[in-house]
């Protein structure tokens, strides 16, 4: 298996699929590239695909300092794959948490994103995260990839105290929570604070849109990419 060194030492996971211009992914809490399985062939049919895994994700490492992890060091991480594989430039994204990172990289090493491939991501809005919220999520995606969504979106009202109180007082207002959720909130605020982005809302799809509906998440992808490819050549 191909690994990495981040600048602390700190091992890394990554793998590569097919050939052409480099396209660099990271997937959410929880999660590892394996959970691109479904977009591989289509995705390296025409670009060189390189996913990663987080350091504490996986088969990367999992370092017990809590200190070692924070979307500052997780942009240095993506960093250390590009310099590692000696690429100058690549589109980069992810997932949920994958996409925070891949945001904040972004906008720590702007000439070194080519685009940015933004799925499912309040993360990625530039909200702080606490390690309460983290590990919330880790569990949100657990209950969601084993129950579904109506569980999840369950789980995430009962865990927050303010919808919770709400319910007691008024419980006819989960239909209330429900369509917030469906909402995309992040993702429209991102949508009009990134002058030439494009917003895709892929459905019936829950928060793994990219497992949900592959080969129409890779199309959008593919001609968001292939879009900003011939930009740059004109």
């Amino acid at each position: 298996m191909p690994y990495l060194r981040a600048d602390d030492r700190v091992r890394l996971y990554y793998e590569e699929h097919g050939r052409g211009t480099p396209l660099v992914l990271a997937y959410g809490i929880g999660g590892n590239a394996t959970m691109w399985d479904l977009n591989v062939p289509g995705l390296a049919a025409r670009h060189r695909l390189i996913l990663w895994e987080p350091r504490g994700h996986a088969r990367s490492d999992s370092p017990e300092d809590p200190a070692k992890y924070s979307f500052q060091r997780w942009a240095l991480d993506l960093k250390a794959v590009l310099d590692h594989l000696g690429l100058r430039q690549a589109h980069v994204g992810g997932l949920s948490l994958g996409a925070g990172i891949a945001t904040r990289f972004a906008l720590r090493f702007p000439g070194r994103a080519r685009s940015l491939v933004v799925t499912n991501s309040s993360s990625a809005s530039g909200l702080p995260l606490s390690w309460q919220n983290v590990v919330m999520r880790a569990r949100s995606i657990e209950i969601t990839l084993t129950q579904g969504m109506d569980a999840m979106a369950e789980f995430a009202m009962a865990e927050n105290p303010n919808v919770s109180e709400r319910l007691a007082l008024d419980p006819g207002a989960k239909a209330e929570f429900y369509e917030e959720y469906r909402q995309l909130a992040p993702m429209r605020v991102m949508h009009r604070k990134i002058r030439g982005s494009k917003l895709v809302v892929l459905t019936p799809a829950s928060h793994f849109a990219n497992r949900d509906q592959p080969d129409a998440w890779n199309r959008a992808v593919l001609d968001f990419l292939a879009r900003v490819e011939d930009r740059r050549r004109r």
